[in-house]
């Protein structure tokens, strides 16, 4: 596949829409991440239908609107988490992203109207973002450092800014996005489908959507191909950091407040959800529709486990427990694969 910009070929293996499920294997059979969605998918049917026989409340319609509502959040967060994931590093600031995002986005509606508010808020994440991107790529921080470190100072400013306690704000037009119905489905649900729908478009039909694929297959391959790999690390950043506006933004507007704690467990939950999707540690392969089906899975066994009255504690194992399944897996199967 050639590449606009630099009439490079980048390589195959890690190019979107070449995809390795479409091509037989040794024995006949088709392997890859359609497969492994497919299974996701019954796996999640399967989780959803046996919550039902056991809480017949799990099916009622409040709890089918209130599983939509949980789930639109993270499924954001997730959908800007796999960006710095495809390229081989990841971001851990996502929940303190929330958290102080939610306190600006108050105190901004304060001032003016809330969608301004809610604009600038984006951009103001969108400016964290890049600075980690820059942490990464100019300063040569370690990922898992450089994210975990704005974590904790964007964690530690709300704490202090705020006092530990929580800012508020009780209109009607700020608890709309979060808490008004769009004809059958939340408008946070929607704006999530629509958010969810931005990250497919931009991984499956964008040159920027190539490069990241490209980086995490083969970062020195992709560097040699001409691909500008400081600015699309940086880029992969900020991608991650507004899609966790958004979720602020929503999530802030269903509880109407915004709090030092709001965030807290998000990353966790967002990672879980990615890597229980398919996408690969380490990058370069992997898709939305997996990473959605892992939000789906999290969501569900969330819910579900709530209806069943299991301690959070018990919860917070399982979730860790298919994490850990669920990389160990990936990499048998790229193993395999000769990944």
């Amino acid at each position: 596949m050639e590449d606009s910009d630099t009439n490079v070929e980048l390589p195959q293996a890690v190019v979107p829409g070449r995809r390795r499920w479409s091509r037989p294997n040794a024995s006949g059979g088709f392997r890859g991440y359609l497969t492994q969605e497919a299974v996701l998918f019954l796996f999640v049917l399967a989780l959803a239908i046996g919550f039902g026989f056991n809480k017949s409340i799990f099916w009622s319609g409040t709890n089918l609107q209130n599983l939509s509502s949980q789930g639109a959040v993270l499924a954001m967060v997730a959908a800007g988490e796999i960006f710095p994931i495809l390229i081989g590093g990841i971001d851990l600031s996502v929940g303190g992203l929330i958290s102080t995002l939610s306190i600006f986005a108050v105190q901004l509606s304060h001032h003016m109207p809330v969608w301004s508010a809610f604009g600038l808020t984006i951009l103001i994440g969108i400016g964290i973002g890049i600075v980690n991107g820059l942490l990464v790529t100019f300063a040569r921080v370690s990922p898992i450092i450089a994210t975990l470190g704005t974590w904790q100072i964007m964690v530690g400013f709300t704490l202090w800014y705020t006092k530990g306690l929580p800012n508020t704000n009780y209109s009607g037009s700020y608890s709309a996005l979060g808490n008004n119905n769009l004809l059958f489905l939340p408008d946070a649900a929607a704006l999530a489908i629509g958010v969810v729908i931005v990250a497919w478009v931009v991984l499956t039909r964008t040159r920027f959507g190539r490069h990241v694929y490209a980086l995490g297959g083969n970062f020195e391959a992709a560097r040699l191909s001409g691909v500008r790999t400081t600015l699309v690390t940086i880029s992969a950043y900020a991608t991650c950091a507004m899609f966790a506006a958004f979720g602020a933004i929503t999530l802030s507007s269903q509880v109407e407040s915004g709090s030092a704690t709001l965030g807290t467990g998000f990353e966790i939950q967002a990672i879980a959800a990615v890597f229980i999707g398919g996408i690969a540690w380490g990058g370069g392969a992997g898709s939305v529709i997996g990473a959605v089906l892992g939000v789906a899975l999290v969501t569900v066994l969330g819910n579900g486990l709530d209806l069943a009255a299991v301690s959070s504690d018990i919860q917070t194992v399982i979730t860790g427990i298919l994490v850990v399944l669920a990389v160990a897996l990936n990499g048998r199967r790229r193993q395999a694969r000769g990944a």
